[in-house]
């Protein structure tokens, strides 16, 4: 476990899932549809006068139903200008907005977070720039709690898209999706992955107060086996600290809420 490891777990995936590639639906271009034309009230036929005066019946025709604009989605090889152009409002990171196959990492990123992975190849550019900091303490290591900041800015991040949004958009590229997947030999429902990566944080045990390292070799490891034996994945979400680890789960709960 490297003390400058890159920032994973599904911070990563959500940031990239839910930032890089969606984006909220008032951004969409305007797509104008002529409304159909409302049919003439026909005439009620004559009748005879009967001696009393009748009140006319108005008949008042249904609205019409204009059917909402479908947005033609392109091509999975084509589709990050597409991405790039509908997500420039977030001012989200350039160093990220200019990665290639932004769906395809996104896929990648979705598969290894459900088992517990973590690509470090499709993630390594967004590491932070500061290096993780210790505490010296005798012969072993504490981690200091001040690294835990070094994520904030991620969770910023994540809390300016309303999961609302964030939650239409995935059902909007899933074709994208379903079809990165397949390129990797998955045939799950990008949802099945998300779902399962989310839980993986649900589950995550809670961190103590003081969190003990060693350092048998180069790297620091947990000194508590309940720590150090979790996944790469679930290791990497533990390191945003107790406060952005519950602002994570509040985020995935609304966004939960609606994207069942």
């Amino acid at each position: 476990m490297r003390i400058s490891f890159i920032v994973g777990g599904l911070v990563v995936a959500v940031i990239v899932i839910l930032a890089i590639s969606f984006w909220p639906e008032a951004s969409l271009p305007p797509v104008t549809q002529e409304p159909e034309p409302v049919p003439p009230v026909p005439a009620a036929p004559a009748q005879e006068p009967s001696g009393q005066e009748e009140v006319p019946v108005i008949e008042i025709p249904q609205p019409v139903q204009i059917a909402e604009p479908e947005i033609e989605l392109p091509a999975l090889a084509a589709s990050d200008q597409f991405v790039r152009e509908h997500t420039a409002q977030w001012e989200l990171p350039l160093s990220w907005m200019q990665r290639d196959d932004l769906i395809a990492r996104v896929a990648v990123i979705l598969q290894n977070a459900a088992i517990g992975a973590v690509p470090q190849r499709q993630i390594a550019f967004a590491v932070p720039p500061e290096p993780y900091p210790v505490i010296k303490l005798g012969e072993g290591f504490l981690v200091d709690p001040q690294g835990y900041r070094r994520y904030d800015g991620y969770l910023d991040m994540l809390e300016q898209i309303p999961p609302s949004q964030a939650a239409d958009f995935l059902r909007l590229v899933e074709p994208l999706l379903v079809h990165a997947l397949a390129q990797l030999g998955e045939r799950e429902s990008p949802r099945d992955f998300a779902m399962a990566a989310i839980q993986r944080i649900e589950n995550l045990p809670p961190l103590p107060d003081q969190i003990e390292l060693i350092r048998p070799n180069v790297v620091y490891i947990y000194a508590d086996p309940l720590l150090e034996n979790l996944p790469a994945f679930d290791k990497q979400v533990l390191r945003l600290g107790p406060d952005n680890i519950s602002r994570l789960n509040s985020y995935l709960t609304e966004f939960k809420e609606y994207y069942l």
